[in-house]
């Protein structure tokens, strides 16, 4: 079967059984989407993904690949975007949760974890792992990380660079954040209200 991919990243790219004309194509399920597809879905077979072989649909895959280009070509913009941020992810309101889960989808967007932890960005940017830390550290942690979950449920690249950062066993605790919030009472509309609030863009 011939691959392609970025072995960078960690994947590698296969066709899927029926695109080339080798076996029938069956339904599957898309980790991007994370819900079943039918066969006439085109699929990418991703190899070794984060730590996993997994099927997306061709969509996903493409939105990924274009998310992959951006956060490469546009880290200055996003180390900028988070000098912006800076200032107000210490605010105990509802404008600081969403400076402080912008803040997070950038760094992980663009693949700034180890820089900023590492206090590689401090002496030329005033940022570092004291303002990662303070995202989780205002009382409203379980909101960040559902806020985190919401945007990565849209956007396959934030998705696969948290697992790969953070971990599948953590990954997997965030989701079960997640999904507690969204079921508890008066919660029902929290993801609704987040998307249309967090207009995650670099």
């Amino acid at each position: 079967m011939k691959t392609a991919g970025n072995r960078k990243h960690g994947f590698m790219r296969g066709s899927a059984a029926g695109r080339n004309g080798v076996g029938i194509p069956k339904g599957f399920y898309c980790d991007a989407c994370e819900k079943e597809h039918s066969a006439s879905v085109e699929r990418t077979a991703l190899k070794h993904f984060v730590g996993s072989d997994v099927l997306v649909c061709d969509r996903k895959y493409f939105q990924m690949k274009d998310a992959d280009f951006k956060s490469q070509s546009n880290k200055a913009k996003a180390i900028a975007k988070l000098k912006r941020l800076q200032s107000k992810i210490a605010l105990a309101d509802s404008k600081g949760l969403k400076s402080r889960i912008d803040f997070l989808a950038t760094v992980f967007t663009h693949q700034l974890k180890t820089e900023l932890n590492s206090y590689q960005l401090y002496d030329e940017h005033n940022i570092g792992e004291r303002d990662y830390d303070t995202c989780f550290d205002m009382h409203d942690g379980d909101l960040v990380v559902h806020g985190l979950i919401v945007l990565a449920k849209k956007n396959y690249w934030l998705k696969a660079n948290l697992k790969k950062e953070i971990g599948i066993t953590c990954y997997t605790q965030w989701v079960g954040v997640y999904e507690r919030i969204e079921s508890s009472i008066g919660m029902e509309s929290q993801s609704e209200q987040l998307e249309g609030q967090l207009a995650f863009s670099i």
